[in-house]
């Protein structure tokens, strides 16, 4: 009996199990805590405490101490320093002179606050459900063939998407405590309060999901044999590797971003909670989008654009061993754009934290080759993601020289893209084209060369052959051709695992962005709650298809019942219409520059063919209509007010909040 017949037998016995009642994510709220954060008041240092300075409230130049709670840290302030007549919070103004103005300050603050909450927990709950949604006939079989190679999965209490609503609910009832004109400071203390019990609830749910499943161990496949001398690092078992990358992808996905999230969201909160500090002492203006250039800097960049040139693309990939043809086309051409280098150079608030929410150091500007790679942190929560999925004890050395590798270049293109987008006009769609072109520019080759790197260990084991039910596996003579066909095979195979790595992102953070703007709330939060699953799906997008392509072409392909079932990759890609449409259109383009290429192409006083070449450049898919897709579940500033008046605090309010200050039970600074 082989392994699909095993699975098919056992479906029946593991459906009750696999269709258990599902559970919230648990009774009661997390206990709260808080850190002690910065005076917001006048620069005087003292804090502490709600009393008055130098006499009764009203009478003193800084009347009582008052406290704003964001990201869970208690700053305190002045109520002085609170009331202020109707401003609007996403123009530029001069806000030097007056001494008032922090509530609506604090109002921006604490709806940016909701906005990467937000993030946060819509990506985690857009996670779950795709991992729920494997289903259908194969995704049957392969949720119980993921069982049977051990692991568990399927009870009662497993946290599940639904699980979210509840948190994102908590974000949005709190940030509707603070819409509308007047801002009062019983409001923004207790939405203030009401958005750090959110988080920390949701943070004990995601913590969940990072703990290894009980009941793992060896499941169906475990007895078969071992090749553990052949390759560095420990590979033990490369046929269960194989399988438990395959059959498990979706528990590796779930883990990579649980991972990753529990260790980047604090340094998104905190940077985010850094800036907010920095504009309100330093009065930032606009008010809201703290993040971005001041407005009138755009004048400085009208009619630039992103088209500065970089080459013609994929002409340049079918001509360029031919002399002459790049320099001669690009005077006729039309340029391919790139997102990173065509961006507009502008300072921006926002610079110093950027690089504090990923967790790295800026590159060095004289080292524009090399820059330094993100924390090998990010690397090691992947390789745990791994092992846990598969599960296993440990990976071969040069699976984990791939994962440290692919990791380090999506995270620092990433970084790239959300530098870009900060300096970009949040009102304009994002060029996917553009960022496509950036991503071949700097990533196509890295990846080529990273799998050519890998030839010498691979090639340990091209000898080795086994049997996994009844089937022959023995490596491909793919690695006896030598780097050089290496590198030329490896490259039409990789530029499509870019297009739709990209596009997937593409269409993520536009979404998103499409989203905001419409809600006048558009601001990098948005962008920066999104920042942990956007990672994890460049990983997901990048790597599995490269791992299917080392594994077809190292171990030769699988055939009979086990043939289609390796092949990690296809498995996410169920319902991305927008996606396959932008490979499609690569597809088109590419048919249509072969057609042209078959002509040769002509520059030069003999005449030119040149046009050709431009409509193939240009060429699209057919298709039909698709949504504009938005990665939120809800919307928690839907209705947002870009104006607000701050309702001077009135003794009787002041005491009211006084009896629920939260100064005295906050840590010191994390």
């Amino acid at each position: 009996m082989g392994l699909l017949d095993s699975v098919g037998s056992a479906l029946d016995s593991v459906s009750s199990a696999l269709g258990g009642a599902k559970k919230g994510p648990g009774a009661g709220d997390e206990p709260l805590s808080f850190f002690k954060g910065e005076n917001l008041g006048s620069g005087d240092e003292e804090t502490g405490g709600s009393y008055a300075r130098g006499g009764g409230l009203g009478v003193a130049n800084v009347g009582k101490v008052t406290e704003f709670i964001h990201f869970g840290y208690v700053h305190p302030d002045y109520s002085d320093k609170f009331g202020h007549d109707k401003l609007q919070d996403d123009v530029n103004q001069d806000l030097e002179q007056s001494t008032g103005s922090h509530a609506i300050m604090f109002r921006g603050a604490l709806e940016r606050e909701a906005l990467v909450l937000n993030g946060f927990i819509s990506a985690c709950k857009s996670v779950l459900e795709e991992c729920a949604g494997d289903k259908g006939a194969v995704g049957e079989l392969m949720s119980a063939a993921s069982d049977l190679l051990g692991g568990g999965g399927g009870k009662a209490d497993t946290p599940t998407a639904s699980d979210c609503g509840a948190f994102s609910q908590a974000v949005a009832t709190a940030a509707g405590k603070i819409k509308g004109d007047s801002v009062t400071y019983k409001d923004i203390h207790q939405a203030g309060i009401d958005l750090r019990q959110a988080y920390l609830n949701y943070r004990a749910f995601l913590k969940k999901l990072t703990q290894k499943p009980s009941g793992g161990g060896g499941g169906l496949l475990s007895g078969l044999p071992a090749v553990g001398g052949l390759l560095p690092g420990g590979m033990g078992d490369i046929v269960n590797i194989i399988q438990g990358i395959a059959f498990k992808t979706f528990d590796i996905y779930k883990n990579m971003f649980a991972n990753i999230a529990m260790s980047q969201e604090p340094k998104v909160t905190e940077a985010c909670r850094h800036i907010s500090v920095q504009a309100i002492q330093g009065r930032f203006s606009p008010i809201f989008p703290v993040w971005f250039p001041k407005p009138e800097s755009a004048k400085d960049d009208k009619g630039g654009g992103n088209d500065k040139p970089t080459g013609i693309g994929f002409v340049d990939d079918a001509y360029g061993k031919a002399k002459g043809v790049k320099e001669d086309a690009e005077r006729d051409v039309q340029a391919v754009k790139d997102f990173i280098d065509g961006a507009p150079q502008k300072q921006c608030p926002g610079d110093p934290f950027i690089d504090q929410a990923f967790g790295t150091q800026p590159p060095d500007p004289k080292d524009k080759e090399e820059p330094p790679k993100p924390q090998k942190a990010i690397a090691d929560l992947i390789v745990s993601a791994f092992k846990n999925g598969i599960p296993a004890d440990s990976l071969p050395g040069f699976l984990e020289t791939i994962i440290s590798e692919v990791s380090a270049m999506n995270a620092e293109f990433l970084r790239e893209v959300y530098r870009v987008l900060m300096r970009s006009d949040p009102s304009k769609a994002i060029d996917k084209e553009a960022l496509h072109g950036a991503a071949r520019k700097r990533l196509l080759q890295k990846l080529i060369n990273l799998l050519v790197s890998q030839v010498s260990v691979l090639n340990k084991i091209k000898n080795f052959s086994t049997g996994v039910q009844g089937v022959d596996v023995s490596p491909g003579k793919f690695m006896d051709r030598g780097e050089d066909y290496l590198s030329e095979k490896l490259a039409p195979a990789i530029d499509p695992i870019l297009v739709i790595a990209i596009a997937n992102l593409g269409e993520k953070l536009e979404g998103a962005r499409g989203k905001a703007q419409s809600a006048k709330a558009m601001t990098m939060e948005v962008y920066l709650g999104m920042f942990p699953w956007m990672l994890t799906l460049m990983f997901r997008d990048t790597f599995f298809p490269i791992w299917d392509l080392v594994v077809k072409e190292t171990f030769g392909q699988l055939g009979g019942p086990l043939g289609g079932a390796l092949s990690s990759a296809d498995k996410f890609r169920k319902g991305a219409k927008g996606i396959l449409d932008d490979v499609r259109d690569v597809t088109k383009k590419a048919e249509a520059l072969k057609k042209a290429s078959d002509q040769g192409l002509q520059v030069g006083t003999g005449g030119s063919n040149i046009d050709e070449y431009k409509k193939a450049l240009g060429a699209k898919a057919d298709r039909g209509e698709s949504s504009d897709p938005s990665p939120f579940d809800a919307f928690p500033l839907d209705g947002r007010t870009n104006s607000g008046q701050g309702v001077d605090i009135k003794l009787s309010e002041y005491n009211e909040v006084q009896s629920n200050e939260k100064w005295s039970q906050a840590g010191p600074p994390a």
